[in-house]
């Protein structure tokens, strides 16, 4: 049995060590290497901003828009105490830039707006801020995220609302509406028909989504 066990051992070792397996071997490594670069390529020309959205920084009669220190604010000219500021926490991936048209036209309504440059475009952390909100939070609002998922806001003095599309393939209506449990009762869902993930935006199709039956102006 030892025997038979030494010579199937050496065969094996003369097979991984065969010309023709290490050929095998590295045509994958090789085709591996190639697809995962091709992927991450992909996506970040998917998710670079558009001109639109770039355009969007600059300053206008409405809204004055300045950056620094990974922060961007959008300023109303005719500022109002009484209204709410917006925070925006972008998702992963997604150059930040891209919801800059977004919020201009919420400074453009009297809110001021500040845009974050989140490092390394991280993960969705709003719900987590919210876990623990500031003294000065009054709301908490979730575009296209399926987020909270590893712990209940089911009790925060937030006032909560949700906006998804329905046609989107990367936070499916069925995973947003999933996690409802996890938000208070009284949390508002805002469903925008035919609407997918990256209309949110404004950069490329993103991998994973579907085709929305809208524009995103719509």
């Amino acid at each position: 049995m030892r025997l038979t066990n030494a010579r199937a051992s050496g065969g094996l070792k003369t097979l991984l060590a065969s010309p023709l397996l290490q050929r095998i071997r590295r045509i994958w490594v090789t085709l591996g290497l190639v697809a995962f670069v091709g992927f991450v390529a992909c996506c970040l020309i998917a998710y670079r901003a558009s001109d639109e959205a770039s355009a969007a920084l600059a300053s206008d009669s409405r809204v004055t828009v300045t950056a620094a220190d990974g922060l961007r604010r959008f300023v109303p000219a005719e500022a109002d105490p009484a209204q709410a500021s917006v925070v925006f926490l972008p998702g992963a991936l997604v150059d930040p830039v891209a919801y800059a048209p977004l919020l201009h036209a919420v400074a453009a309504e009297g809110h001021p707006a500040y845009l974050f440059d989140l490092p390394w475009r991280g993960a969705k952390i709003a719900a987590l801020v919210a876990r623990r909100p500031l003294t000065a939070m009054t709301g908490l609002i979730l575009i296209g995220s399926t987020h909270p998922r590893d712990f209940s806001l089911a009790d925060t003095r937030l006032a909560v609302t949700k906006i998804y599309g329905i046609a989107d393939g990367v936070a499916s209506a069925a995973d947003v509406r999933g996690n409802a449990v996890l938000l208070p009762a009284s949390t508002r869902w805002i469903a925008i028909e035919s609407g997918n993930h990256h209309q949110f935006g404004y950069y490329g199709f993103q991998p994973g989504d579907h085709f929305a039956a809208i524009t995103r102006d719509e």
